[in-house]
């Protein structure tokens, strides 16, 4: 926030608290009287002044965020920033995609993230097919469940695994990881890969290639829809 966005908040932060202390005050005096109520009129006051400030720094992160979405997808489409929402008003479908593009952008800590969204939403803002639309819509809505941990999972998954393939049949096996081999490269992802697996594994984003196979154990690969999805954040996400 800048200085004058400093000044303008904190007076009206400090408006919702004195507003806050007034009406606690006033509803407490008849129960318990002029000094206690005073005492616990002026905490919450002072609570809603911090919540209030908090919300605000809240939105001005996510308007920061929505900003780089718009910058990232003019330049991922080589035009202005009035001619990419220009395009989003040509069908309703494009208008939902830019409202859940946006939406997930508030919310994304990863730039990494917000870059991928901003690649799904160019793809589907100036395409001439309708399904093409639908595909970078349920592309986004994927994205904005994810979290950093999930991304560093896939972004892993993305690359080749460390174990040899023995022949030309366990070829399937070159970009399947075991959960050693993901904890060994990614040991961050420790205490959280199990949820990480779970969350993408439910989302149709990797599959285990171990299954059916004799002396069975999981190797997790990415589904072609994990692919389109993390195609714009692969070798990204640190």
């Amino acid at each position: 926030m800048d200085k004058m966005e400093d000044r303008t908040g904190a007076a009206f932060d400090r408006v919702i608290g004195n507003t806050a202390n007034a009406v606690a005050s006033g509803a407490l005096i008849p129960h318990v009287g002029l000094d206690t109520a005073s005492l616990a009129a002026s905490a919450l006051g002072s609570l809603a002044e911090e919540i209030s400030f908090l919300t605000r720094k809240g939105s001005v992160i996510g308007i920061r965020r929505v900003r780089r979405l718009l910058a990232r997808s003019a330049e991922e489409a080589d035009v202005t920033e009035t001619e990419l929402l220009k395009a989003v008003g040509s069908s309703e479908h494009k208008l939902d995609l830019f409202m859940q593009a946006m939406d997930a952008a508030r919310y994304s800590r990863a730039e990494a993230k917000i870059d991928a969204l901003a690649r799904a939403f160019v793809t589907g803002v100036f395409a001439e097919d309708p399904d093409t639309v639908e595909e970078q819509i349920i592309i986004t809505n994927t994205l904005a469940q994810l979290e950093m941990a999930d991304l560093r999972l896939l972004s892993l998954l993305s690359k080749e695994a460390p174990h040899e393939i023995p022949d030309e049949r366990q070829e399937k096996l070159r970009f399947a990881w075991r959960r050693d081999e993901i904890v060994t490269d990614e040991p961050g992802l420790l205490n959280v890969l199990d949820a990480a697996i779970a969350k993408t594994h439910g989302l149709g984003l990797i599959y285990d290639e171990g299954i059916g196979r004799l002396g069975y154990r999981p190797y997790w690969k990415l589904t072609e829809f994990g692919c389109a999805c993390i195609q714009a954040m692969v070798n990204r996400v640190e």
